[in-house]
């Protein structure tokens, strides 16, 4: 996982400050920042006196603005620079030694992420020769900041024994920090590992199951999937339990996870005990998949096997209920862009609402 900076909201007083909200990508398939547009939106002139001026910012005018600013030793800034060549935008050429370059000079300047994206650098190999030490080295002192992302990375190292030799109890004291600290990756992980015995880690049924169901509780859609495997198929001591698994994958579908989706589909097509298969929600959650990581051959295959066997009202229905699914889930993010927008300017209004008593300073970066 990269950790990618994309939301670029620049506040111009006297200097351009930059507010980076980092999300994470996986590395394997990361293309790094997305343009949305070909300018940003800015604020200028803020004074006592006057509301911010909004004005235009084009693409290729933002690296040179943030150039600027890193070199006034923001940190934050530096990851950013790093993040654009890495991906080629906003008028960065694509460079991998130069992102490297950056990312370790946000490291120097003390950012945790900074560390963190050397560590991936070295583990991949991009930019520089792959170097497995190096890498740990980075995602330690990464971790030592209090980055979770580095802390999962290290109980990833620690489990497998890669850049440093395996230790058990180092793996599940770094999972264990990082799931705690916001990363329900890493304690589903931990999970897996209790329920497999991998990395030299007692196999710890209970313990595993345990997290498992915390993490259902919390909404993790991962967690629904695993649950809903187990329970269909009994494993690990687990009755078997066609409704309990129907319910999990069905709330890990509607939560956008691609494996939840194939397996709703598959399960909705069974006839094991007698039971009747509803072709149309089948057909409804199998096409989904293709939009969420299973848009392979032979999915393909088989949805169109299923369409052969299939009726026109009923496939017309499926049509209906996929494109009303995707529509809402596409109102669901705009009113939360909306709202974070709306948020966002309420914010750069303020300092034009305070009581004047001198000259307006420019507002901090915003911290994650």
């Amino acid at each position: 996982m990269r950790l990618i900076t994309t939301s670029l909201f620049a506040v111009v007083t006297l200097a351009l400050f930059l507010a980076a909200s980092p999300i994470l990508l996986a590395q394997a398939d990361a293309q790094g920042a997305k343009s949305t547009g070909g300018s940003i939106s800015s604020e200028e002139g803020a004074s006592a006196d006057s509301a911010p001026q909004a004005r235009t910012i084009n693409a290729n005018e933002l690296l040179p603005l943030l150039l600027v600013e890193a070199e006034k030793g923001n940190a934050q800034t530096m990851l950013t620079i790093g993040n654009l060549y890495e991906s080629g935008v906003y008028g960065a050429p694509r460079n991998y030694g130069k992102a490297l370059e950056w990312y370790t000079k946000a490291a120097q300047a003390g950012l945790p992420e900074g560390f963190y994206n050397v560590g991936i650098s070295y583990e991949i190999g991009q930019g520089t020769a792959p170097d497995p030490t190096k890498a740990f080295e980075s995602f330690l002192k990464s971790a030592d900041m209090g980055f979770p992302l580095a802390k999962q990375k290290l109980g990833e190292l620690y489990l497998n024994g890669t850049g440093v030799l395996a230790s058990p109890e180092k793996a599940i004291s770094y999972l264990t920090q990082a799931g705690d600290e916001g990363r329900p990756e890493a304690h589903f992980l931990l999970a897996r590992t209790y329920l497999t015995g991998a990395g030299g880690v007692p196999q710890d049924t209970k313990k595993g199951l345990d997290i498992l169901n915390k993490l259902v509780d919390k909404d993790y859609p991962v967690a629904m999937n695993e649950m809903g495997a187990i329970t269909f198929l009994g494993q690990y001591g687990q009755t078997k339990d066609y409704d309990k698994a129907k319910e999990l994958f069905t709330k890990g579908a509607e939560l956008a996870n691609g494996d939840a989706m194939k397996n709703l589909g598959a399960l909705l097509l069974d006839t094991s005990d007698n039971r009747v298969p509803n072709r149309t929600d089948a057909l409804k959650w199998l096409t989904l998949s293709t939009l969420f990581g299973y848009n392979n051959n032979q999915m393909q295959a088989f949805i169109q096997n299923l369409r052969s066997e299939m009726k026109p009202e009923e496939i017309q229905a499926a049509e209906n209920a996929v494109r009303k699914w995707y529509d809402d889930r596409q109102a669901e993010e705009k009113a939360r862009q909306e709202e974070a927008l709306k948020q966002q300017q309420q914010q750069q209004q303020q300092p034009a609402e305070q009581p004047k008593a001198g000259p307006a300073s420019a507002p901090a970066p915003a911290k994650k």
